[in-house]
């Protein structure tokens, strides 16, 4: 239990470093209230006192509302303790924005780069890199669309066009180590498609990613981006949703989904509404995106990693009939969204780094 551990790590410090600065003490109070801790120090790592998607984006809600300052959602990554992110806001007040975050920098052999799952957020990734122990950066890239004045990417190709170049300023020439998990991993296999039509070499990698034939066989054609779109959001539990969805005006659509959100427990009430209209609008464009795309033959080696609880669905069947390279299933513990949980971080982990090692890209 995240919350015990983080409390057992308190409990276990024997002097915390004092707030020195008003900013500083604004922080350990925002901090302590939403991860439900006493007492928490500016040295104190934000993940590793149990933070991660939800409470990143609530903590940066609260700065934006009670220190007036708003930071990208990006910026909890590079300064993950309270020093650092007092003087990001009182030298800066703002960090600039980019697709890019760095999970892992140290390392001396080519990087991973993990692409959004589909509601564009990167923070999923981060018990995965913290697992990973092997010599190369793990980086990133979350979704344009998640600041404000940002409206989300429409067509894949040029979504993954344009992670190219933010890939390629990190790393100008291959060979490439792609990842993605569900839509991420769909993402990642048009950037590799386009690498590789570049002539660079590069190694793929998909977790538990719904091949969109599936997904069309499996949905009502009239309403098929709301019907995955809800079951991406509720799971089994989509079918009890739909026909009030489906009886609403767009805009109404997005409230409800958000209102069933936190009834869920899947955002906090607290959250900026208009960041959750915003992660909401991105997850819709994201499924039309995903639907509406055509796969084609790929000239290259799939490594597919499956999550156990899903392996009657058969989710890399379809993978495997379009790969030309080799195909490779490994099965990884855990759900969907729970392979990438912290329980189940180190089993897949250990695989990344086998699929990473044995492809001789590094």
């Amino acid at each position: 239990d995240r919350e015990e551990l983080a409390k057992s790590q308190v409990e276990r410090s024997i002097e915390y470093a004092k707030a020195e600065t008003e900013t500083q003490r604004q922080l350990v109070e925002i901090w302590k209230e939403v991860l439900n801790l006493e007492e928490v120090g500016i040295y104190d790592n934000f993940f590793e006192l149990g933070g991660h998607s939800l409470t990143g984006v609530k903590l940066l809600s609260r700065i934006e509302k009670e220190i007036k300052c708003k930071l990208p959602l990006s910026s909890i990554f590079g300064s993950q303790n309270i020093a650092q992110l007092s003087e990001l806001i009182e030298t800066e007040g703002s960090a600039s924005w980019t697709p890019l975050v760095a999970l892992k920098e140290s390392g001396c052999n080519n990087p991973l780069f993990l692409i959004h799952p589909g509601y564009g957020l990167v923070f999923s990734y981060k018990p995965l890199a913290h697992a990973i122990e092997s010599d190369f950066p793990i980086y990133a890239i979350q979704a344009f669309g998640l600041e404000d004045g940002q409206d989300p990417m429409q067509d894949l190709a040029s979504m993954a066009s344009y992670y190219i170049s933010v890939i390629r300023d990190k790393q100008p020439r291959g060979p490439y180590q792609i990842a993605g998990h569900c839509f991420g991993g769909l993402v990642a296999y048009e950037v590799a498609q386009q690498l590789i039509s570049l002539g660079e070499k590069v190694d793929l990698g998909l977790m538990n990613t719904f091949h969109t034939e599936q997904v069309l066989s499996l949905v009502d054609g009239s309403h098929c981006v709301d019907t995955v779109l809800l079951f991406a959001l509720f799971g089994e539990n989509a079918a009890e949703h739909q026909a009030k969805y489906l009886s609403l005006n767009p805009k109404h659509q997005v409230k409800y989904l958000y209102e069933q959100a936190i009834k869920a427990g899947m955002v906090y009430p607290g959250l900026n509404v208009s960041l959750s209209e915003r992660i909401l609008e991105i997850v819709r464009t994201n499924t039309m995106m995903a639907l509406q795309y055509k796969l084609k033959p790929y000239n290259g080696d799939i490594t597919y990693f499956a999550a156990e609880e899903c392996i009657e669905y058969e989710l890399h069947s379809g993978w495997e009939r379009i790969t030309q390279g080799n195909f490779k299933r490994d099965i990884v513990s855990g759900s969907h969204e729970g392979m990438l949980d912290e329980e189940n971080a180190s089993d897949l982990a250990i695989k990344i780094t086998r699929w990473i090692n044995e492809s001789g890209s590094n």
